[in-house]
């Protein structure tokens, strides 16, 4: 009946995010981290189906290190053995010999307690380190046997190290050197410069792997289990009719700024500018790819990659790949810098870049001079020759997922509360869907691109996202005359008749919950087709999972509870968490008309009973 219900509400996607360290686990595989490979986390997936969802949406995959625990500063290629999960590795007959089931009374001895709703960071690296280096000895073993599952192990090894210089193989060097000097900050290595060039690289990448064979089997089997796991876990989706987005993130590791250095332009890190949700803007200080050097194959690597493991890809910050934002390096206040930077590619003649008039595409007559750099009409209009420049990386990207079978419609870019002039046009040519995040819509414009009315069918609604705050925490703190204004805009929203509007903005007030409801119903009757859901937003869940800008450790660490169903439905009779059967039958109701009318009504009163 729910499926029936989206389809009818014209609703194609309708996705559950959660991040890998968020999944909950069962009590004989509780680690201290989520995994979306675990029985539990199966179990969680398999509940959300329950509730109608057909897809999973999950955050950046790959390593974080200790200094930077966020998952959007962490590897863009490998994956992040933090993840690995012992009770489904055990179960795995690809596996056999590797581990048994006393194994995990012995990798969690001696480990701290902890509350299971928040992911213990530093307890999960010691179980992670005990767990590798007991599959290294057991493998080491397996190896002299001539196992089947050694071999297995012999040709992934084999075929990942073949290409010195691609990506596998200076992760693997990185690793040695980080065993080596017992420190992941490479500025401390006495070689800091060792893949200053290529030959560089390939040089010292040739060196670690012949000089190091037990570190490089150790980095090898690690990555070896994750991405194993990994085919298992789409296998596991696929029988459910589940589809898994992944999440490719903007920035780069601290890693990566050390593996591809000759990618990098010098001297100039990314951020994001100042906007009406973030007014300072935000200097993240990851590195900036050179338009003018070799990055065409980089980029190639790096999709191919995520195309062959995903069946969905959100692109975030895609202003990044487009008219990044970048502020110099030099200056010893980063906030003072990404407030005065200025757009790559469209900074023609600026006294305070003049490094970037190389790169620029646009010239000055094409500038609001009287507009803020970083405002979205600031570069006022481009050539189609201008366009086709701008939406170079883009079209490398969406060309790789055509040959690869992989439908555009499903890739969506985060575009928040801007879209400057260069970037929506390359969206717009290609058909991209942008985010509209409602529960920062401004009631007082009409063209802000958070209202539902401002969406098109490829774009995706949802109400908060990893950066925001959890709705239920919102209607919380936010005064009365708050949810009074925005309750003006869900009565036209959903259709409330002006006879009965004034009554229903005063409930909304005086009713959080009611309101709260009404915000979940606002999405399903959006033009947007597709419909996403943050997990707190679904649990009811009022913590927050990541506060931008600041570290910590509560950041990055929020769980599913491991008592998910009953959690959720105590939460629903309070009227504390996101009822989708609820909600659906109130938007049907909302949209009920012409000829299928009947059926929207039966179908919505089904729905209700449901609940």
């Amino acid at each position: 009946m729910i499926q029936k219900a989206l389809q009818y509400l014209g609703k194609k996607r309708f996705v559950l995010t959660v991040h890998d360290m968020s999944f909950p686990s069962l009590p004989d595989e509780e680690m201290g981290y989520g995994s979306p490979y675990s029985n539990g986390a199966k179990s969680f997936i398999q509940f959300a189906k329950s509730l109608g969802f057909n897809a999973i949406q999950l955050g950046p995959q790959g390593r974080v290190t200790s200094a930077d625990r966020s998952p959007y500063s962490g590897t863009v290629f490998s994956r992040n053995t933090l993840s690995l999960s012992f009770r489904t590795l055990l179960e795995n007959p690809q596996l056999e010999g590797l581990f048994y089931p006393e194994d995990f009374n012995t990798l969690v001895a001696g480990l701290p307690a902890f509350d299971t709703n928040r992911a213990h960071f530093e307890r999960a690296w010691v179980f992670e380190k005990r767990l590798l280096d007991l599959a290294l000895k057991r493998m080491q073993q397996l190896l002299q046997r001539n196992h089947p599952t050694a071999k297995r192990f012999i040709r992934y090894r084999q075929q990942q190290l073949t290409d010195l210089l691609g990506w596998f193989s200076r992760e693997c060097a990185h690793d040695i050197l980080v065993q080596l000097y017992g420190t992941d900050n490479w500025r401390n290595w006495p070689e800091a410069d060792l893949f200053k060039s290529n030959e560089q690289a390939r040089q010292t990448i040739q060196r670690l792997i012949r000089g190091q064979p037990r570190l490089v089997d150790r980095f090898c089997l690690g990555q070896y289990l994750v991405a194993t796991q990994h085919q298992m876990f789409r296998i596991f989706l696929k029988q459910q009719g589940l589809n898994v987005f992944g999440d490719a993130q903007i920035g780069f590791s601290f890693q990566d700024q050390w593996m591809w250095r000759p990618l990098f332009l010098q001297n100039y890190a990314l951020g994001a500018p100042p906007s009406r949700s973030n007014p300072d803007g935000q200097p993240w200080g990851y590195p900036v790819l050179d338009p003018k050097g070799n990055i065409a194959a980089f980029i190639k690597s790096r999709f191919s990659k995520m195309f062959d493991e995903y069946d969905g890809l959100r692109i975030d910050h895609p202003h990044g790949l487009v008219c990044p934002w970048v502020y110099r390096t030099d200056d010893p206040d980063p906030l003072h810098a990404v407030q005065n930077g200025a757009r790559l590619n469209c900074a023609p003649d600026f006294a305070d870049h003049p490094n970037l008039a190389a790169y620029a595409v646009v010239d000055q007559s094409q500038l609001d001079l009287s507009q803020a750099r970083y405002a979205d009409t600031f570069v006022q209009r481009i050539t189609p020759p201008q366009e086709d420049r701008f939406r170079q990386m883009l079209d490398l990207i969406l060309g790789l997922a055509a040959t690869k079978g992989f439908p555009k419609s499903n890739v969506l870019c985060e575009v928040l509360s801007t879209w400057p002039t260069p970037l929506k046009a390359a969206m717009q040519r290609h058909g991209l869907g942008r985010l509209c995040v409602t529960q920062k819509a401004d009631p007082a414009d009409e063209n802000d691109l958070y209202r539902i009315t401002n969406t098109c069918p490829q774009d995706w609604v949802m109400i908060g996202t990893h950066d925001t705050k959890p709705i239920w925490h919102v209607v919380d703190i936010q005064p009365d005359s708050w949810r009074a204004s925005r309750a003006e805009l869900l009565a036209k929203h959903l259709k409330v008749a002006e006879s009965q509007r004034a009554q229903f903005i005063n409930r909304c007030v005086q009713d959080k919950a009611f309101f709260t409801q009404k915000l979940f119903v606002e999405m399903f009757v959006a033009p947007a087709e597709n419909v996403s859901v943050f997990f707190p937003d679904l649990m009811g869940l009022a913590e927050i999972f990541n506060q931008p800008g600041t570290m910590g450790d509560f950041n990055w660490s929020l769980r599913v509870p491991n008592d998910f169903e009953s959690h959720y439905h105590n939460q629903c009779r309070a009227g504390r968490a996101f009822d989708v059967a609820r909600t659906l039958a109130e938007a049907l109701e909302v949209q009920a008309s012409g000829v299928v009318e009947s059926d929207m009504k039966q179908m919505a009163g089904q729905l209700s009973f449901s609940c």
